[in-house]
């Protein structure tokens, strides 16, 4: 299936948020709030074009993207850009535990579409059901290997714990008439996945990059993106090489892993939103106040809704990941001293081992609700 023009237009603001973690890499993370905020901005523009004008809008879109770009970097106040980082900063616990919620679900509908076909084909489903409930275990088995070789004594304390549950987990599956042991195989091996990104959180936390010159005083606050774009092409080979030293360092495979299930938490939680909507459309009576609260979630469930949850979840991960690498003034994440070693386990870990305590919790009710929405 070939994309129009048209199409290809409309990819142009997307593709200029993977711009985001070299804005950061170069001059820390402030641009990339304020490029954030632009970008929804963006949003918001084109989400109010007339329907009269769908055709041309996407370049439209592209037009009014390039005249935010060429607006200078400091034009919002700082006032706004720092309320947008505390909210991106305590908007980490529920994306935790959406994901948790995600892997669950994901888990769970996989069998049940598979269960529905067992009657036609038995032995392919159940050759499929064992195939991925040991591919999963397997994959743990190798992470728990991964984690007990090079861990702390406290991540092996928690690794025990986690092989504990995970059999407590295979036991509950296979005593309940319900129950598909892939189901927990794949959540045994979300918890190790979720175990395996907490330990690369602490390794980048243990081993921050000094942030360069170029972060201190902000001397892109007078410049365009576009002109600030321009300056890092002439920038030193030093400051280039440190650059994309630190983008390698931050953004890793366990980077990607965390946009895409993030991504896709954000675009369910949505699509969600919009299933029960359509589901009481026709519930809905002609008084103002039933239509007031259409209108809202018609809001909630718009496409500018899964835009900016996109920019936002994208925002946050971006951010998350140059503060946690960096010794910026202020960072809470450098670690240097033993004490602040155990405070840096104890905010990023305890997050994770929350989480991996969510996942199973959800899971086992789950497994024992006859309650079919999640």
């Amino acid at each position: 299936m070939c994309l129009s023009i048209g199409d290809g237009v409309r990819l142009v603001p997307l593709l200029w948020m993977l711009t985001m973690p070299m804005y950061g890499s170069f001059l820390g993370p402030e641009p990339v709030l304020r490029l954030s905020l632009m970008m929804m901005i963006h949003a918001g523009v084109g989400a109010a074009l007339p329907l009269g004008l769908s055709f041309i809008a996407p370049y439209l879109q592209v037009g009014v993207l390039a005249l935010i770009l060429s607006l200078p970097v400091n034009l919002l106040p700082y006032a706004l850009v720092w309320l947008y980082e505390k909210l991106l900063l305590v908007s980490e616990p529920a994306l935790l535990l959406m994901e948790a919620a995600e892997v669950v679900r994901l888990a769970m509908k996989g069998s049940e579409l598979a269960l529905a076909g067992i009657e036609e084909r038995p032995g392919l489903i159940k050759t499929l059901i064992l195939g991925v409930t040991a591919v999963s275990y397997v994959v743990s088995a190798v992470i728990a290997v991964v984690l007990y070789s090079q861990g702390s004594s406290a991540l092996n304390w928690v690794l025990l714990l986690l092989l504990v549950a995970a059999v407590g987990l295979a036991v509950l599956t296979y005593i309940v008439d319900e129950g598909v042991i892939s189901n927990a195989g794949v959540v045994t091996m979300a918890a190790f996945v979720m175990l395996w990104l907490m330990d690369q959180e602490l390794t980048l936390a243990a081993n921050p990059r000094t942030a360069p010159a170029e972060w201190a005083g902000a001397p892109w606050a007078d410049y365009s993106y576009l002109e600030v774009l321009l300056s890092l092409a002439s920038s030193t080979m030093v400051h280039v090489h440190s650059a994309l030293h630190f983008i390698r360092k931050l953004f890793s495979p366990a980077f990607l892993l965390l946009v895409v299930l993030r991504i896709a938490t954000v675009l369910h939680v949505v699509s969600a939103l919009s299933r029960g909507s359509e589901e009481n459309e026709e519930s809905w009576s002609s008084g103002e106040e039933e239509e007031a609260e259409r209108s809202l979630i018609s809001a909630w469930t718009s496409p500018l809704a899964v835009k900016l949850s996109i920019i936002l979840v994208y925002t946050q991960l971006v951010v998350h990941h140059i503060q946690l690498g960096s010794t910026l003034p202020g960072s809470h994440t450098a670690v240097t001293t033993e004490e602040s070693h155990t405070a840096v386990w104890q905010g990023l870990g305890l997050m994770r081992v929350l989480q991996i305590v969510a996942l199973g919790g959800m899971y086992l009710y789950r497994l024992y609700s006859t309650d079919e929405d999640f």
